[in-house]
Protein backbone atom coordinates (compact mmCIF):
# COMPACT_ATOMS: atom_id res chain seq x y z
CA UNK A 1 0.00 0.00 0.00
CA UNK A 2 2.72 2.06 0.89
CA UNK A 3 4.40 1.72 -2.33
CA UNK A 4 1.51 2.18 -4.40
CA UNK A 5 0.79 5.77 -2.73
CA UNK A 6 4.81 6.82 -3.76
CA UNK A 7 3.70 5.44 -6.99
CA UNK A 8 0.42 8.11 -7.37
CA UNK A 9 3.06 10.20 -5.60
CA UNK A 10 4.94 9.98 -8.42
CA UNK A 11 2.36 9.70 -11.05
CA UNK A 12 1.20 13.94 -10.17
CA UNK A 13 4.75 14.91 -9.61
CA UNK A 14 4.09 15.70 -5.81
CA UNK A 15 7.83 14.47 -4.05
CA UNK A 16 6.11 15.56 -0.85
CA UNK A 17 3.26 13.71 -0.47
CA UNK A 18 2.66 12.18 3.27
CA UNK A 19 1.93 8.60 3.59
CA UNK A 20 -0.19 7.72 6.53
CA UNK A 21 0.24 4.58 8.29
CA UNK A 22 -3.51 3.41 9.95
CA UNK A 23 -5.32 0.07 10.44
CA UNK A 24 -8.61 -0.69 9.35
CA UNK A 25 -10.23 -1.43 13.00
CA UNK A 26 -9.11 2.29 14.32
CA UNK A 27 -11.10 5.16 14.79
CA UNK A 28 -9.64 8.50 14.94
CA UNK A 29 -10.61 12.46 16.08
CA UNK A 30 -12.25 14.62 13.45
CA UNK A 31 -9.22 16.50 13.22
CA UNK A 32 -6.55 13.50 12.28
CA UNK A 33 -6.16 14.32 8.10
CA UNK A 34 -5.93 18.15 9.00
CA UNK A 35 -3.43 18.01 11.86
CA UNK A 36 -1.54 15.71 10.18
CA UNK A 37 -1.05 18.18 7.15
CA UNK A 38 -0.67 21.38 8.96
CA UNK A 39 2.16 19.66 11.17
CA UNK A 40 3.92 18.55 8.01
CA UNK A 41 3.65 21.75 6.71
CA UNK A 42 4.96 23.97 9.79
CA UNK A 43 7.85 21.24 9.83
CA UNK A 44 9.36 21.36 6.30
CA UNK A 45 12.09 19.33 7.77
CA UNK A 46 10.33 16.56 9.66
CA UNK A 47 10.62 12.72 8.20
CA UNK A 48 7.97 11.04 10.54
CA UNK A 49 5.41 11.80 12.61
CA UNK A 50 4.54 9.60 15.80
CA UNK A 51 0.55 10.31 15.85
CA UNK A 52 -0.84 10.62 19.79
CA UNK A 53 -3.32 7.28 20.88
CA UNK A 54 -5.58 5.56 23.00
CA UNK A 55 -7.10 2.11 23.05
CA UNK A 56 -10.71 2.25 24.66
CA UNK A 57 -10.76 0.93 28.01
CA UNK A 58 -14.59 0.79 28.41
CA UNK A 59 -17.65 0.38 26.71
CA UNK A 60 -20.06 -2.56 24.95
CA UNK A 61 -17.76 -3.58 22.35
CA UNK A 62 -15.40 -5.81 23.99
CA UNK A 63 -15.59 -8.12 27.16
CA UNK A 64 -14.86 -6.83 30.34
CA UNK A 65 -11.54 -8.81 30.54
CA UNK A 66 -9.87 -7.34 26.97
CA UNK A 67 -10.61 -3.79 28.18
CA UNK A 68 -8.45 -4.60 31.55
CA UNK A 69 -6.42 -6.11 29.47
CA UNK A 70 -5.58 -3.11 27.25
CA UNK A 71 -5.43 -1.04 30.02
CA UNK A 72 -2.60 -2.77 31.45
CA UNK A 73 -0.48 -3.11 27.94
CA UNK A 74 -0.91 0.27 26.87
CA UNK A 75 0.24 1.45 30.75
CA UNK A 76 3.60 -1.22 29.70
CA UNK A 77 3.73 0.83 26.69
CA UNK A 78 4.07 3.93 28.02
CA UNK A 79 5.86 3.14 30.80
CA UNK A 80 8.49 1.59 28.47
CA UNK A 81 8.77 4.64 26.33
CA UNK A 82 8.60 7.22 29.42
CA UNK A 83 11.85 5.25 30.89
CA UNK A 84 13.71 5.42 27.94
CA UNK A 85 13.14 9.28 27.88
CA UNK A 86 14.16 9.36 31.65
CA UNK A 87 17.03 7.99 31.35
CA UNK A 88 18.32 9.99 28.22
CA UNK A 89 17.86 7.27 25.54
CA UNK A 90 17.43 10.05 22.09
CA UNK A 91 14.88 7.92 20.17
CA UNK A 92 12.37 6.80 22.64
CA UNK A 93 9.24 7.13 20.36
CA UNK A 94 5.85 4.71 20.12
CA UNK A 95 6.24 2.21 16.89
CA UNK A 96 2.25 1.34 16.68
CA UNK A 97 1.97 0.89 13.46
CA UNK A 98 -1.44 2.46 13.15
CA UNK A 99 -0.18 5.83 14.33
CA UNK A 100 2.61 6.97 12.16
CA UNK A 101 3.20 8.93 8.78
CA UNK A 102 5.77 9.68 6.83
CA UNK A 103 7.02 11.83 4.32
CA UNK A 104 6.89 9.95 0.48
CA UNK A 105 10.59 11.06 0.02
CA UNK A 106 11.65 9.65 3.07
CA UNK A 107 9.91 6.69 2.67
CA UNK A 108 12.40 6.22 -0.60
CA UNK A 109 15.42 6.88 0.93
CA UNK A 110 14.71 4.36 3.28
CA UNK A 111 14.35 1.50 0.96
CA UNK A 112 10.57 1.30 2.01
CA UNK A 113 8.76 -1.12 3.88
CA UNK A 114 10.41 -4.28 4.55
CA UNK A 115 9.21 -7.76 3.95
CA UNK A 116 9.03 -9.01 6.98
CA UNK A 117 5.88 -11.24 8.46
CA UNK A 118 5.58 -9.19 11.54
CA UNK A 119 6.39 -6.13 13.25
CA UNK A 120 7.61 -4.68 9.98
CA UNK A 121 6.38 -0.70 10.79
CA UNK A 122 8.72 -1.14 14.06
CA UNK A 123 11.68 -2.07 11.95
CA UNK A 124 11.06 0.53 10.01
CA UNK A 125 10.65 3.18 12.31
CA UNK A 126 13.82 2.61 13.96
CA UNK A 127 15.70 3.24 10.50
CA UNK A 128 13.66 6.53 10.48
CA UNK A 129 14.17 7.53 13.97
CA UNK A 130 18.14 7.97 13.68
CA UNK A 131 17.58 10.43 10.90
CA UNK A 132 16.78 13.16 13.67
CA UNK A 133 13.91 14.46 12.28
CA UNK A 134 10.91 12.65 13.86
CA UNK A 135 8.04 14.91 15.32
CA UNK A 136 4.91 13.94 17.23
CA UNK A 137 1.46 14.98 16.73
CA UNK A 138 -0.72 15.10 20.04
CA UNK A 139 -2.86 17.19 19.11
CA UNK A 140 -5.27 14.46 17.55
CA UNK A 141 -6.17 10.96 18.60
CA UNK A 142 -5.55 7.73 17.09
CA UNK A 143 -8.07 4.85 19.00
CA UNK A 144 -6.12 0.92 17.83
CA UNK A 145 -8.44 -1.91 18.37
CA UNK A 146 -8.03 -3.84 21.93
CA UNK A 147 -9.02 -7.17 19.70
CA UNK A 148 -6.95 -10.26 20.86
CA UNK A 149 -5.59 -11.79 17.36
CA UNK A 150 -3.02 -14.73 16.45
CA UNK A 151 -1.89 -13.22 13.03
CA UNK A 152 1.73 -12.23 14.29
CA UNK A 153 3.45 -13.22 17.22
CA UNK A 154 4.03 -10.00 19.22
CA UNK A 155 2.16 -7.03 19.33
CA UNK A 156 -1.09 -5.71 21.17
CA UNK A 157 -3.46 -8.86 19.50
CA UNK A 158 -0.99 -11.81 21.07
CA UNK A 159 -0.42 -10.14 24.39
CA UNK A 160 -4.46 -9.33 24.69
CA UNK A 161 -5.10 -13.09 23.48
CA UNK A 162 -2.49 -14.27 26.16
CA UNK A 163 -4.45 -12.05 28.73
CA UNK A 164 -8.19 -13.46 28.24
CA UNK A 165 -7.32 -17.17 27.71
CA UNK A 166 -4.45 -17.77 29.87
CA UNK A 167 -4.51 -17.43 33.89
CA UNK A 168 -2.13 -14.97 34.28
CA UNK A 169 -4.44 -11.67 33.98
CA UNK A 170 -1.69 -9.26 35.77
CA UNK A 171 0.85 -8.16 32.95
CA UNK A 172 4.08 -7.90 33.87
CA UNK A 173 7.04 -5.61 32.59
CA UNK A 174 10.62 -5.03 32.79
CA UNK A 175 12.26 -4.19 36.13
CA UNK A 176 13.17 -0.82 37.06
CA UNK A 177 16.79 -1.28 37.91
CA UNK A 178 17.20 -2.73 34.19
CA UNK A 179 16.43 0.63 32.29
CA UNK A 180 18.82 1.99 35.00
CA UNK A 181 21.20 0.08 34.55
CA UNK A 182 21.82 0.78 30.65
CA UNK A 183 21.59 4.67 31.76
CA UNK A 184 25.03 3.85 33.00
CA UNK A 185 25.89 2.57 29.57
CA UNK A 186 24.28 5.71 27.77
CA UNK A 187 26.28 8.14 29.96
CA UNK A 188 29.39 6.30 28.79
CA UNK A 189 28.64 6.74 24.99
CA UNK A 190 30.95 10.51 24.99
CA UNK A 191 33.88 8.39 26.18
CA UNK A 192 33.43 5.76 23.27
CA UNK A 193 34.24 8.31 21.12
CA UNK A 194 38.06 7.47 19.53
CA UNK A 195 38.28 5.20 22.69
CA UNK A 196 42.05 3.59 22.98
CA UNK A 197 42.06 -0.15 23.48
CA UNK A 198 43.85 0.94 26.70
CA UNK A 199 41.06 3.24 27.89
CA UNK A 200 37.92 0.69 26.81
CA UNK A 201 38.65 -2.33 29.25
CA UNK A 202 38.72 -0.21 32.69
CA UNK A 203 36.00 1.47 31.02
CA UNK A 204 33.80 -1.23 30.07
CA UNK A 205 34.12 -2.98 33.65
CA UNK A 206 32.30 -0.11 35.31
CA UNK A 207 29.19 -1.09 33.68
CA UNK A 208 26.34 -2.94 34.99
CA UNK A 209 26.65 -7.27 35.41
CA UNK A 210 23.09 -7.09 33.24
CA UNK A 211 25.25 -4.52 30.54
CA UNK A 212 28.48 -5.94 29.98
CA UNK A 213 27.06 -9.13 29.78
CA UNK A 214 24.82 -8.37 26.94
CA UNK A 215 27.61 -6.16 25.44
CA UNK A 216 30.25 -8.92 25.09
CA UNK A 217 28.01 -11.05 23.61
CA UNK A 218 27.24 -8.27 20.67
CA UNK A 219 31.30 -7.80 20.56
CA UNK A 220 31.12 -4.31 21.57
CA UNK A 221 34.63 -3.27 21.40
CA UNK A 222 34.78 -4.35 17.55
CA UNK A 223 31.70 -2.70 16.98
CA UNK A 224 33.06 0.81 18.42
CA UNK A 225 36.33 0.13 16.53
CA UNK A 226 33.52 0.06 13.28
CA UNK A 227 31.81 2.80 14.35
CA UNK A 228 34.91 5.09 14.50
CA UNK A 229 36.37 4.25 11.87
CA UNK A 230 33.79 5.39 9.72
CA UNK A 231 32.79 8.72 10.90
CA UNK A 232 34.43 12.09 10.80
CA UNK A 233 33.45 13.46 13.87
CA UNK A 234 31.10 13.24 16.96
CA UNK A 235 27.96 13.77 15.98
CA UNK A 236 28.47 11.30 12.69
CA UNK A 237 29.45 8.79 15.78
CA UNK A 238 26.76 9.34 17.38
CA UNK A 239 24.34 8.64 14.69
CA UNK A 240 26.50 5.34 13.18
CA UNK A 241 26.01 4.24 17.25
CA UNK A 242 22.53 4.60 17.57
CA UNK A 243 21.74 2.88 13.93
CA UNK A 244 23.42 -0.04 15.82
CA UNK A 245 21.99 0.16 19.29
CA UNK A 246 18.40 0.98 18.59
CA UNK A 247 15.29 0.44 19.97
CA UNK A 248 15.12 -3.05 18.96
CA UNK A 249 18.70 -3.88 20.49
CA UNK A 250 17.25 -1.84 23.29
CA UNK A 251 14.13 -4.13 23.79
CA UNK A 252 17.09 -6.86 23.23
CA UNK A 253 19.20 -5.95 26.44
CA UNK A 254 15.96 -6.07 28.28
CA UNK A 255 14.83 -9.19 27.58
CA UNK A 256 18.13 -10.67 28.41
CA UNK A 257 18.61 -9.01 31.19
CA UNK A 258 15.35 -10.89 32.72
CA UNK A 259 16.71 -14.09 31.86
CA UNK A 260 19.42 -14.33 34.70
CA UNK A 261 19.38 -10.80 36.60
CA UNK A 262 16.28 -9.43 37.14
CA UNK A 263 12.54 -10.74 37.76
CA UNK A 264 9.60 -9.19 35.68
CA UNK A 265 7.10 -7.13 37.61
CA UNK A 266 3.42 -6.26 37.62
CA UNK A 267 3.05 -3.18 35.33
CA UNK A 268 1.04 -1.26 38.20
CA UNK A 269 4.31 -1.76 40.43
CA UNK A 270 6.80 -0.53 38.18
CA UNK A 271 4.58 2.53 36.61
CA UNK A 272 4.44 3.72 40.09
CA UNK A 273 8.06 3.14 40.87
CA UNK A 274 9.06 5.50 37.66
CA UNK A 275 6.50 7.72 38.72
CA UNK A 276 7.86 7.99 42.09
CA UNK A 277 11.89 8.05 41.40
CA UNK A 278 10.65 11.55 39.07
CA UNK A 279 8.75 12.94 41.99
CA UNK A 280 5.41 12.41 41.21
CA UNK A 281 2.93 11.58 44.04
CA UNK A 282 1.81 7.77 42.73
CA UNK A 283 0.77 4.64 44.28
CA UNK A 284 -0.72 1.35 43.79
CA UNK A 285 -4.21 2.97 45.43
CA UNK A 286 -4.57 4.71 41.82
CA UNK A 287 -5.30 1.22 39.92
CA UNK A 288 -4.38 0.72 36.32
CA UNK A 289 -6.54 2.99 34.76
CA UNK A 290 -5.51 5.95 36.96
CA UNK A 291 -1.74 5.31 36.45
CA UNK A 292 -2.58 4.86 32.54
CA UNK A 293 -4.61 8.52 32.98
CA UNK A 294 -1.05 10.19 34.23
CA UNK A 295 0.91 8.49 31.91
CA UNK A 296 -1.23 9.86 29.18
CA UNK A 297 -1.53 13.16 30.53
CA UNK A 298 2.59 13.35 30.40
CA UNK A 299 3.10 11.83 27.00
CA UNK A 300 0.44 14.11 25.20
CA UNK A 301 1.54 17.08 26.93
CA UNK A 302 5.10 16.63 26.57
CA UNK A 303 6.07 16.90 30.25
CA UNK A 304 8.27 14.15 29.98
CA UNK A 305 9.71 12.43 33.31
CA UNK A 306 12.73 13.38 34.69
CA UNK A 307 14.81 12.00 37.67
CA UNK A 308 14.80 13.69 41.34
Amino acid sequence: GMDFAVHRFNAINQNEGIIISLDADCTCDENYLVEIESTFAKNEKADCAILYFEHPVAGDDFRSEIYSGIIQYELHLRYHIEFLRFIKYPYAYHTLGSCFAVGADTYVRQGGMNRKKAGEDFYFLQKIFTTGNTIEINQTRICPSPRPSLRVPFGTGPVIHKMVTGNNIILETFNPQAYLDLRRFLEMIPQFYRIKQSTFHPLFRKLPGSVREFLINRNLEQKLDEVNQNTANYKSFVKRFYNWFNGFMVVKYLNTSHQKHYIEISVERAAVTLLKNSGVKADSGMGVLGLLQIYREIQRSRNYLTPL
